[in-house]
């Protein structure tokens, strides 16, 4: 008896002994081209593997292929798909039943390459060739080191998506799965969390998070994605926004908001259904809803019409008092937060058409304001501005085609019946009327920094026509505690009750103001 377990203890050492040395005696190479094509099959592209292949059997049946090579190379002779190494270690049960079920994988240095489609071919890859194949594989944990996403587009320098890391598990290579990771785009870290289901009839649910840390911005995906760049609809479902990001070159000024709208992909075209966008703080913060869409190319552009009931921007101050908000000193903090000149150089464009019911300012309400601002590489400009301000006064600005330089370049029309009240209120000053006579005036503004420019101003009021030149110039902490508005105006005939007090001289913490006046005929 004790020769007999001698003789099988003999034989199961030689056993293990030739399961642990017999794979490394085997040059594996030869049956790359096996490996090949059971890749091929699990993603319906062609593959290469063009490094060493490695097998071991104990203690747990581990593959290891270096230089993988996955789909058809482009025009620049580069893959879809390429990693260093692909290594996992299998279960060994799972392989008794025909099955692959991996326990732990890792992809080093895997590169993903995105087509000219941008954005709008990253819906998901095909499906692949042989579904039965694909859906008895299983990944208990696939880790994801120093990985790169060079996404080609249309006119521009690829965007590239670097430092990529990341675990992610699936049940079967068609679904259902689930990961996280984190990964650099254009010099900001981001962090992503996801889930999707499994493929059925070439779509796919799919739920996801992406934050920024740095901003403070926080996106939402939920939705169902189509595999395969042939479907005339990506995605459809719902995009939601968070953030309290900081605005101003100091970065002082937190800005609240949370966004969700219904979104559906077409080609290159995003198209936004019932957007709604809070602003602000609570309890009081501004409301908007809306409609719009993104268009990706060589410079993604959106387009987005928002509406808002009304807001009032008259709050309590730290004392709790009643606190009016100073239209002028408004303009100065909005301007302040406007992107500078080609500070959007890299990002995108667009154009924003924004209105309101009603705005409470400085105890006075604005009726019907409306805006519309555009964005391009030379930063922020507005297009259109129109209301009835305090002093029966309708306001439009327009920017033509002609138009310089400049946030604020254009034409501008003020009608106004109560002049001083307008003015009294834009400066957060009570006014008192000192003439009768209503106003008329047209400007054309151009862009300067601090301010705008007038370059030619005409004037009507009673009897009185004024034309010429001037600047308004904003607050500046180191030059001007108010703002300063400074006028030429040259007039055939001159009423002097027609000057409205607020040129002639200043009171509480209006504008500061400088008028050259004289008749065309004197010195």
């Amino acid at each position: 008896m004790r020769h007999l377990l001698t003789a099988i203890g003999i034989l199961i050492c030689v056993a293990l002994t030739t399961a642990m040395a017999a794979p490394h005696l085997i040059d594996w190479g030869q049956y790359r081209g096996f490996f090949e094509s059971r890749i091929a099959d699990m993603t319906g592209r062609p593959a290469r593997i063009l490094g060493p292949i490695k097998l071991t059997l104990l203690p747990t049946p581990t593959l290891s292929l270096s230089q993988v090579r996955i789909g058809a190379p482009d025009a620049a002779g580069f893959p879809m798909f390429e990693a260093d190494r692909i290594a996992g270690a299998l279960a060994p049960m799972p392989l008794l039943r025909g099955e692959l079920a991996i326990t732990e994988a890792y992809l080093d240095g895997p590169i993903l390459r995105i087509g000219p489609g941008g954005l709008a071919a990253m819906s998901g890859p095909p499906i692949p060739n042989n579904a039965d194949v694909a859906g008895a594989i299983s990944i208990e944990k696939l880790e994801i080191r120093d990985g790169t996403a060079v996404v080609a587009r249309k006119g521009r320098e690829d965007l590239t998506i670097s430092a990529i890391v990341g675990e992610l598990e699936a049940n079967s290579l068609l679904g259902p799965a689930k990961g996280s990771g984190d990964f650099v785009d254009e010099g900001g870290k981001r962090h992503i969390r996801f889930a999707v289901g499994r493929a059925e009839n070439g779509k796919m649910r799919v739920k996801a998070l992406i934050e920024d840390l740095q901003l403070a911005l926080r996106v939402d995906v939920d939705g169902v994605a189509a595999l395969g760049e042939d479907a005339p609809v990506r995605f459809e479902g719902a995009l939601g926004l968070t953030g309290n990001t900081a605005l101003g070159i100091d970065e002082k000024v937190q800005l609240p908001l949370r966004a969700g709208a219904k979104a559906r992909l077409e080609g290159e075209k995003l198209a936004l259904a019932d957007i709604t966008l809070t602003v602000g703080q609570e309890p009081q913060p501004l409301s908007l809803a809306g409609a719009g869409s993104v268009t990706f190319g060589a410079r993604p552009f959106y387009d987005l019409t928002l509406v808002a009931r009304s807001y009032d921007f008259d709050r309590p101050g730290p004392d709790g008092r009643p606190r009016r908000a100073v239209p002028a000193e408004l303009i100065r903090q909005v301007t302040a937060l406007l992107p500078a000149r080609g500070a959007a150089e890299g990002g995108v464009d667009g154009m924003l058409d924004i209105s309101a019911g009603a705005l409470v300012i400085g105890g006075q309400t604005v009726i019907a304001p409306h805006a519309v601002l555009s964005q391009g590489p030379d930063g922020a400009r507005l297009v259109r501005l129109d209301g009835e301000l305090p002093g029966q006064t309708r306001l439009v600005f327009e920017r033509g085609a002609d138009a310089g330089a400049g946030p604020v370049s254009g034409r501008l029309r003020i009608d106004s019946r109560d002049p001083e009240k307008l003015n009294g209120w834009f400066n957060g000053v009570a006014r008192t009327v000192t003439a009768a006579a209503a106003v008329k005036a047209e400007a054309t503004l151009a862009g300067i920094k601090d301010g705008v420019a007038i370059t030619r101003i005409d004037i009507e009021r009673g009897s009185t026509l004024l034309s010429g030149e001037g600047r308004y110039l904003l607050t500046s902490p180191a030059l001007r505690p108010a703002p300063r508005l400074e006028l030429k105006l040259v007039s055939q005939r001159l009423d002097i009750a027609d000057i409205p007090a607020f040129i002639v001289g200043g009171e509480g913490r209006e504008e500061t103001g400088r008028c050259w006046c004289s008749d065309r005929h004197g010195p």
